[in-house]
């Protein structure tokens, strides 16, 4: 497998100017995170990325993870890497000082992040989590699990999995039997969890499980759920790990991709119950694991830019390499050429270049508007920030993993029957990325979100705004006069994004079933049209940057290339979503499986 590269300076591209760094470090909590600082540390932690872990993804993927009567076991090289993850503090990076993190910005831990899951994608999944558990009991622990827990979780000492799913309910969690017994000073759990990822495993000195579960008399149905902490050692007197805990992987599952990753059944309570703590306030379990769940989302969402940029950077080096066939030139005719120098194969590289930066920057604009929802000075910009950003995280979760599916695959493609065979290695990217559109809340999940609480929620309130940052690029993409055909293209997508938000807001009045079988349509023309937006914001920041330094010149002519690429290629796709948006979802009402009809 070719080795992997970190590009950090479309990174720092997307964090100082996409994400607007400047706005979030002018936040007295974040000053210290100057652009010279994050620069810095973004590029010394690409070598970390780079030279330690990236060499050990395809490893994990051949030797996956196993089960004996300790625990789950891993490969000895993600042991190795998980603690020279932890000396260099990587996982600490945005836990507040006082936790013992640096408290730098979500936005920057982000970069980190893209860079961990590029690097291996099923290692990342075990420290992915360490920050939104932290948000968790940040926000709704109690004095006392914040004082012994945070500090072992920003460390990475001890590592956290999120328990939710069980065999008789998947994705709908009302449903959910596990119950917590109240005792003097903690609570006793009973139940079976599937899917858990990384619910056992031998890098960290301890587990935290959150695990929801039903106190007795509790209402039915999701409200009735609480959130718990449940340790894998119960930590004793002095904090360090103590008694084990009623906790037990009983299988972990066999799948297709994230082969590396843990994915453990979980018995609590066989004996005596496993001792949890309660996080927040009874009944109010799943709001608080909604902190954890669209932090988790935003992050994987970028899973889809990750991937991706393996796999491009994989076929890229290939079609190179790689020569094939004869193209005819004013020269004359001449091959074997790379096979880089036929048209379709620079299609396809384009479309993953292309889709992959309007997954990315989506994702950074994302991350600083958590940080702004949570500390901006102003109680309105807060509300704006948290509203925008809650808007944009079922798009992100959604499109960007959909799209994804796609562009992973694309370098199978590139490689011919080579890409086919599992020992050039572009099959895992797409083996793993096609879970991505399944956990976390499927794209239909997503959807529906969109539609229900983020547009039909605030009667399109803040849908409207971001529409209004769209159509004010537009305007501004039109004065660039070499950018008018981009702007020509994105500021119709735009309008017509408009016109179907209005009549969204008429039409659920009228066929409710019928909204819901358009709600993945809409969130698909939603992401190429805000995804059109990053790549038109791109094209203007290039553009306004050509000449002022000539070493950039090439960087941002390209950034200019990719921009209109994706004008061209990716963002009249919004046209097909929007044709179904408007036609109505009757047909699919009417439809079923046996060929009868509704």
């Amino acid at each position: 497998m070719a080795p992997y590269t970190p590009p950090t300076r479309d990174i720092l591209f997307a964090i100082n100017q996409l994400a607007e760094l400047g706005s979030v470090n002018s936040l007295p909590v974040f000053q210290h995170a100057t652009e010279d600082m994050v620069n810095t540390l973004v590029e010394e932690a690409a070598k970390y990325f780079a030279e330690v872990l990236a060499p050990t993804n395809q490893l994990g993927d051949q030797q996956g993870v196993s089960l004996c009567e300790s625990g789950v076991l891993t490969p000895k090289e993600f042991v190795s890497a998980y603690g020279q993850l932890l000396e260099n503090g990587w996982l600490s990076l945005s836990f507040p000082e006082e936790e013992g993190g640096f408290g730098f910005p979500g936005l920057v831990e982000m970069a980190l992040v893209e860079m961990m899951q590029t690097a291996n994608m099923a290692f990342s999944m075990c420290p992915l989590l360490a920050s939104g558990v932290g948000r968790v009991l940040r926000f709704q622990g109690t004095d006392e699990l914040k004082a012994l827990y945070l500090p072992k979780i920003a460390s990475g000492e001890w590592s956290v999995a999120m328990s939710l799913t069980e065999p008789q309910s998947g994705s709908d969690l009302s449903g959910l039997q596990t119950r917590a017994i109240p005792g003097p000073n903690h609570y006793r759990i009973f139940g079976q969890k599937i899917f858990i990822t990384w619910a056992d495993h031998d890098m960290s000195e301890n587990i935290l499980h959150l695990v929801l579960a039903r106190i007795p008399d509790a209402p039915p149905g999701s409200r009735g759920l609480s959130l718990f902490l449940v340790p894998k050692y119960v930590p004793d007197n002095n904090g360090l790990p103590g008694l084990r805990n009623d906790v037990k992987v009983v299988s972990i599952e066999h799948k297709l991709g994230l082969r590396a990753s843990a994915t453990c059944t979980v018995n609590y309570g066989d004996e005596d119950g496993a001792i949890g703590y309660l996080v927040g306030k009874e009944h109010r379990g799943l709001s608080a694991m909604f902190i954890l769940m669209n932090h988790a989302r935003i992050q994987v969402g970028l899973q889809g830019a990750s991937l991706t940029e393996r796999a491009y950077q994989m076929a890229l080096e290939y079609a190179h390499e790689r020569k094939q066939g004869s193209i005819k030139t004013s020269q004359g005719v001449q091959g074997p050429v790379s096979i880089i120098r036929h048209p379709d194969v620079r299609r396809m590289l384009s479309q993953m270049k292309a889709g992959k930066d309007a997954i990315k920057a989506l994702g950074y604009v994302a991350a600083a508007g958590l940080d702004m929802s949570e500390h901006a000075e102003l109680a309105e910009d807060r509300e704006f920030y948290a509203a925008r950003t809650a808007l944009l995280t079922p798009i992100i979760k959604g499109w960007s993993t959909e799209l994804s599916q796609e562009l992973v695959q694309l370098a199978v493609q590139i490689y011919g029957g080579m890409g086919y065979i599992e020992e050039t290695g572009v099959t895992q990217f797409m083996r793993d990325a096609r879970v991505i559109t399944i956990y976390e809340g499927s794209s239909a999940m997503q959807a529906m979100d969109l539609v229900n609480r983020k547009l039909l929620g605030d009667e399109g309130k803040a849908f409207f705004r971001v529409l209004e940052e769209m159509q004010s690029v537009a305007t501004e993409l039109g004065g660039v006069e070499e950018l008018q055909n981009m702007a020509r293209l994105f500021d119709m997508a735009v309008r017509q994004l408009s016109e179907t938000v209005e009549w969204l807001l008429e039409y659920h009045n009228q066929d409710t079933l019928s909204l819901q079988a358009i709600a993945f349509d809409f969130m698909m023309l939603s992401g190429y049209v805000m995804g059109g937006w990053q790549m038109a914001r791109t094209a203007l920041i290039a553009s306004h940057g050509m000449g002022t330094n000539p070493g950039d010149t090439a960087f941002f002519t390209d950034k200019v290339a990719t921009s209109q690429f994706y004008m061209a290629f990716l963002l009249p796709r919004a046209q097909t979503h929007l044709q179904v948006v408007r036609g109505g979802g009757g047909s699919v009402l009417t439809f079923l499986p046996d060929g009868q009809v509704a």
